[in-house]
């Protein structure tokens, strides 16, 4: 077994104190450690190789190696995540900022609120929606149809059935929300994501508990 002695001595592993007194007999760590050494998009800058034979020569130091973060962002987000996301906002102001920020990124967006106990005008209440916010074109069967089924799959989410409520003694409070955009292929043509978030459950006050239901279909 190796000896203490025998293991590299590590500046990182002493009392900060040390790694200053470090930092101030290696001027490469020095300099990759000043922030004002750094150019714009966090490289350090290049800095005087004093072992060149003209003592002029610059040498760029790269950072320390970085692992590998194990959680990742997508650049472009997926319609149906960010459909439930934005249903599940309970905060007004929340909903109309990322509603906001998708729509900079070229996606269509509506979200509101609809109550009923029949399943007719839960529907009829989101396709009125989605045409006054000109998600889809209503002159075009397709974009109709498109959501159309992206709704019903929602609601089947919601209903975990057969699509009835007041017939069998139930009401529904939601939150919808459509977004409108690429999807995960990139492929030429949209896709329409319908998410509904809030509770279900007899038409008396605490006698519910929460519901979410997601459809997303190609147009």
């Amino acid at each position: 077994m190796e000896s203490s002695k025998d293991i590299p001595d590590d500046p990182a592993a002493h009392h900060p104190g040390d790694l200053a007194a470090h930092h101030r007999d290696d001027p490469a760590a020095r300099h990759r450690d000043d922030p004002a050494a750094r150019q714009p998009d966090g490289w350090p800058k290049a800095q005087p190789n004093p072992d060149a034979s003209n003592g002029v020569a610059m040498r760029a130091i790269r950072p320390d190696p970085i692992e590998p973060n194990p959680i990742t962002v997508a650049l472009e987000p997926r319609i149906g995540a960010q459909a439930m996301l934005l249903a599940m906002l309970p905060d007004e102001e929340q909903s109309e900022r990322l509603a906001s920020r998708l729509k900079d990124l070229g996606y269509r967006v509506v979200h509101g609120r609809v109550g009923a106990m029949d399943g007719e005008k839960v529907v009829a209440a989101m396709e009125s929606a989605v045409k006054r916010a000109r998600v889809i074109d209503g002159r075009l069967y397709r974009e109709g149809h498109a959501l159309y089924h992206a709704i019903l799959d929602a609601l089947h989410g919601v209903a975990r059935g057969p699509l009835m409520f007041g017939e069998i003694h139930r009401t529904v409070g939601l939150k919808f929300a459509v977004v409108r955009g690429p999807g995960v292929a990139r492929e030429p043509g949209d896709w329409i994501a319908v998410a509904l978030y809030g509770m279900i459950g007899a038409p008396a006050k605490g006698f519910e508990h929460e519901a979410l239901g997601l459809g997303v279909f190609h147009i």
